[in-house]
């Protein structure tokens, strides 16, 4: 017998996929195995749990897909009964609606899908700050290359730091590096790129690489070019963002990258001394 034989639980015998390879349950099985005789005693249950799933702010009809379920009748007949399609939000919730001391089986189905969620909710937060880091990495990457290319083009690091303030002037809607650190609640000495929004770290990478393109195939030389083409850079990645909706000065900062990063490498070190893959 696997692992995965061995945990496997009543709950993940009714899982099903669906055409996107989305787990669901169905509120006809779920009855079935949390005790309840009738669909009449179950489905008030199930409203309960929509009344909760509405009045936290989420879609109910994403969580609880109402549709039929095909029962034998005999004779090789069959009849459509009235069934929900139910995420694992929905399906925690109506357990969470239901009476563990009248149902047994009720305080199995609380403690099942509360492992579930939770494990679904770390495996998100982990993809995420996963991504967050990659981010990071690629403006990382595209900064220093714009150094490289500002600095071989004879200017000197005083000069450089010029250059990238006034673009993050331009980029940030007036507002400099200082003045960002200072919004986002951090030192001086730390890189502003560190609680700067994912989705601007990937824009201020795009500025980097269209003013290192244009430093090595245009020909830019001298502060002055290279600064004014770099600040019309940052002015034109921001106007696009600004159309869409995002003000670059008025997102929230994010976590910070290094705090993650010590995260996931305490979370590595938890699956060693574990003997987990």
């Amino acid at each position: 017998m696997t692992q995965n034989d061995a945990t496997k639980t009543i709950f993940d015998e009714i899982r099903q996929l669906d055409g996107s390879n989305a787990e669901f349950w169905s509120a006809r099985d779920l009855m079935l195995l949390l005790e309840y005789k009738s669909w009449q005693t179950f489905e008030p249950l199930i409203h309960k749990a929509m009344e909760s799933f509405r009045t936290s702010g989420g879609s109910v009809d994403n969580h609880f897909m109402a549709g039929h379920k095909m029962v034998s009748i005999g004779y090789g007949n069959e009849r459509a009964l009235k069934d929900y399609k139910l995420s694992r939000q929905a399906s925690y919730l109506i357990a969470m609606n239901g009476d563990p001391d009248q149902k047994p089986r009720i305080a199995e189905a609380q403690n099942y899908f509360a492992i579930k969620t939770r494990q679904q909710e770390l495996h998100e937060t982990s993809a995420a700050d996963v991504e967050r880091l990659k981010e990071r990495a690629k403006y990382t990457d595209s900064d220093k290359q714009l150094s490289n290319a500002v600095m071989e083009s004879g200017i000197s690091p005083r000069g450089l730091a010029q250059i990238k303030s006034d673009g993050d002037k331009v980029f940030f809607g007036g507002y400099d590096t200082e003045d960002m650190k200072a919004k986002y609640d951090m030192p001086n000495s730390k890189p502003l790129a560190d609680k700067m929004p994912t989705v601007l770290l990937s824009a201020k990478g795009l500025t980097n690489q269209m003013t290192k393109w244009k430093i090595e195939n245009n020909g830019l030389f001298g502060i002055e070019s290279i600064d004014e083409q770099h600040s019309a850079h940052s002015k034109s990645v921001r106007e696009t963002l600004v159309e869409e909706g995002i003000t670059p000065e008025e997102l929230p900062p994010e976590e910070d990258t290094k705090v993650i990063m010590r995260r996931i490498q305490d979370a590595n070190n938890i699956k060693r001394m574990l003997g987990e893959s």
